[in-house]
């Protein structure tokens, strides 16, 4: 029996961002549920809650929104992003 490549709810990449900012994480992640985008990049606050900033149905586009959102810095993401905590 075969595993998938691909398991549901995984977090494939991760940044931290430092206490003072208002944001713990951004995580990209898997969501096999919610085909037909089943990648999701989403900032997690420092309450926990997880806000998604867009699914993707394809590891490149993911991948490439996260990046695009990761080299952002802490006081940019909480410029960009406040409105939505």
């Amino acid at each position: 029996m075969s595993t998938p490549a691909i398991k549901d709810n995984d977090v494939m990449y991760q940044k931290k961002y430092p206490r003072h900012c208002l944001f713990k994480l951004l995580q990209l992640r898997t969501n096999l549920k919610a085909k037909p985008d089943i990648y999701r990049v989403e900032m997690i606050s420092r309450e926990g809650e997880k806000i998604l900033i867009g699914g993707r149905k394809t590891t490149q586009e993911a991948i490439a929104l996260y990046r695009d959102i990761a080299t952002l810095s802490a006081a940019e993401v909480e410029t960009a992003f406040s409105n939505m905590a």
